[in-house]
């Protein structure tokens, strides 16, 4: 903090520090009629200006107090807990427990012995829940955009309102960091089939809308609980919350993305089974560090080489930090337990040697212009990684700028794809034998079938490939039919197309006969969307000889570490 005078009145200015709610402007009182006028002057900063008859004492003990409102803002991300929803939409939720558990609702407590158990509805009211369209973001200080935005929607007949999600944070070090976005919804409605047929009518139209519901209140009601021969030992109000010494084994957990696959999971954290909009949600919370250690082992090996696992361990520590507060806020949970926000295992899934790694990097992050970075990793680039905004919506990140996984440099774009995946360069990541390249071979009546299920393009009789990234992943193909023509877009939706491909970093080879072709053989390579740490990349290195911290910064631009 410092002081300067130019003229009357002294002007005191308070460096590195957000203004409340980010606005560019506000008009602070004092007290007996004196104010100061709080302005923005530049970003993560502002200027307490005119002190309208205040003293200079008036002025820095305003200063002070505002410091200390806007620092409180600010959460501190040590012995943060979070809520993982294992389970949604149950109508038996069955655990096994190995050791004394208790079972504890709103007025009574319900001791359990070593064995197996269910949880059953019995007479119970769903979660209530409304469905949002967003249509744009903006981050905070944007006022005057965002205000003109939501006047043109109040001018179609809509009635706009901002809902903010993320967290503001402060590192160890005393970094504010600012995670907020706030999503403009311009209507909420009561029902799911309401809402997707209002975004399908907008988008006809050209307006780009994504849904996402709010869960308003919380269901609620009896529970039922029986042993194991089924036989019933308790019957409580909603939420339960179960808690252990021991270990406690739930069955039937969801862990597909792709498609439905479960299995049984071992957690230690405390379970909470809850009344959802669909049924019964299981929910477990526990501490950010026990949850990374959960992670880690589902989304790397343990048996990699520990400078790729302490690389990992940061990334996906960074996003989870970075995540806080996100979208999944509005339905009271934090994450969900599969790869729609990341793999996690439970404690039964954890590892020697990632909790090493988790230890080893307590407490970092990687941030860049006062945010935390989004830290999004696939598995295998392929040898270059893909600019963030080639392969999402949404404006470019310069963390997530694509980078070549070769010594050297080498990139699709020097060599041409059909060079890049013909003739392939030694990369970091070529290690990995069954996705660094790999081919896919369809018959015609194979492609016909998938497409025209999906996009009625009826006889496929021709498909061109468009635009490439600077990793050669491709933006666009056009699917030529007998019915008609379409344009398959972005990176997700091509792979989709052909019935789940490794990556959309592929070329064509097509096998023509005299009334059309034949197959379709896709050679290409890598996997996943390409975008920021590319894992088999980072294994490469790591096995090089290279420390985790030279990997992380040369798959995110321009980030530092902080540690909370």
């Amino acid at each position: 903090m410092w002081l300067c005078k130019r003229s009357n009145p002294w002007v005191l200015k308070a460096l590195t520090r957000t203004p409340p709610t980010g606005a560019t402007e506000a008009t602070v009182a004092i007290y007996n009629r004196r104010a100061i006028v709080v302005s923005k002057v530049a970003p993560g900063s502002f200027s307490l200006l005119k002190t309208c008859g205040a003293g200079l004492f008036s002025s820095l003990f305003l200063a002070l107090t505002l410091l200390l409102i806007t620092d409180s803002h600010a959460e501190q991300i040590a012995d943060t807990e979070v809520r993982i929803q294992l389970m949604h939409g149950q109508q038996a939720v069955t655990f096994t427990v190995a050791d004394k558990a208790t079972l504890r609702a709103s007025k009574t407590q319900t001791k359990l012995s070593a064995g197996t158990y269910s949880i059953r509805p019995g007479n119970t009211r769903p979660a209530r829940r409304v469905f949002h369209l967003f249509a744009k973001t903006f981050r905070p200080g944007q006022q005057r955009e965002e205000k003109e935005y939501l006047r043109q929607w109040r001018a179609k007949g809509y009635k706009p309102e901002i809902v903010e999600i993320g967290k503001r944070l402060k590192t160890r070090s005393g970094d504010v960091l600012d995670n907020r976005i706030r999503w403009v919804s311009i209507t909420r409605l009561a029902t799911e089939a309401e809402a997707e047929a209002l975004k399908d009518r907008l988008e006809g139209k050209g307006q780009p809308l994504w849904m996402h519901p709010e869960t308003l209140a919380p269901g609620k009601g009896r529970l039922n609980v029986t042993d194991a021969r089924g036989r019933t030992i308790a019957s409580v109000d909603a939420p339960v919350h179960l808690d252990s010494r021991g270990a406690i084994e739930v069955s039937n957990v969801d862990i597909g993305f792709w498609k439905e696959q479960k299995t049984r999971r071992v957690y230690s954290g405390r379970l909470i089974i809850e009344v959802g909009p669909e049924g019964m949600d299981l929910v477990e919370t526990l501490s950010l560090d026990d949850y990374v250690k959960g992670v880690l082992p589902a989304e790397m090996p343990a048996v990699w080489p520990v400078e790729a696992l302490k690389a990992q361990a940061v990334a996906a520590r960074t996003d989870v930090v970075g995540k806080l507060g996100d979208r999944h806020s509005l339905e009271g949970f934090d994450f969900c337990g599969t790869e729609h926000c990341r793999a996690y295992k439970g404690h039964g899934g954890r590892h020697p040697s990632t909790d090493e790694a988790a230890r080893a990097t307590a407490g970092q992050i990687l941030i860049r212009d006062n945010r935390v970075i989004s830290t999004v990793f696939s598995s295998n680039c392929g040898g270059a990684t893909e600019n963030n905004d080639f392969v999402w919506s949404g404006p470019p990140n310069a963390a997530l700028r694509g980078v070549s996984d070769v010594p050297g440099g080498a990139s699709p774009r020097s060599r041409g794809a059909a060079g890049w995946l013909l003739r392939p360069p030694k990369a970091y990541c070529s290690g990995d034998k069954e996705y660094f390249r790999w081919r896919r071979t369809f018959s015609a009546e194979e492609v016909t079938r998938l497409l025209d299920s999906r996009y009625g393009t009826g006889r496929v009789t021709d498909i061109v490939l468009g635009e490439r990234g600077v990793s050669g992943r491709l933006k666009s193909i056009r699917v030529i039919g007998a019915k008609k023509t379409v344009t398959i877009r972005k990176e997700l939706a091509i792979r989709r197309a052909f019935d789940g491909l490794p990556s959309a970093l592929f070329m064509l080879d097509v096998d023509r006969g005299s009334s059309g072709p034949r197959s379709y053989t896709l050679i290409g390579g890598g996997r996943g969307h390409g975008v920021g740490l590319c894992q088999h990349g980072a294994r490469g290195m790591a096995a090089a000889g290279i420390a985790y911290t030279d990997i992380i910064h040369h798959y995110y631009s321009g980030a530092r570490l902080a540690r909370y």
